[in-house]
């Protein structure tokens, strides 16, 4: 409940997905695979995701059409990314989990 409490916390204030603070945490905590933290991860921010984004809308704070591109885009992506990800070790997808953060960092720095 925790872990939950802080991913979607941090997730709505900062505007970033709540997999990104859950994954680590599932996997460090709780003793999850990197595969099954990705999936726990993705069901579980859908209810936070939602209410975070209805609270940013009824501010007026999303821009309508670039969100609707973006979750399309996403949308047809996400089957190839689950089936992608499903296919590597769970070595390698922590190390490419990880680069992805090191990257965002830098890339918002």
């Amino acid at each position: 409940y925790a872990i939950g409490l802080a991913a979607g916390t941090i997730g709505s204030l900062i505007g970033l997905g709540g997999g990104i603070v859950l994954s680590p945490l599932l996997v460090s905590r709780l003793k999850l695979t990197q595969h099954e933290a990705h999936g726990t991860a993705l069901v579980a921010v859908l209810a936070s995701s939602a209410i975070g984004a209805a609270n940013y809308l009824m501010r007026g704070q999303v821009v309508l059409i670039a969100a609707v591109v973006l979750a399309a885009g996403g949308a047809v992506c996400a089957r190839a990314g689950a089936r992608f990800s499903g296919r590597l070790s769970g070595a390698l997808l922590k190390r490419a989990f990880g680069w992805f953060m090191v990257a965002a960092g830098v890339g918002m720095a």
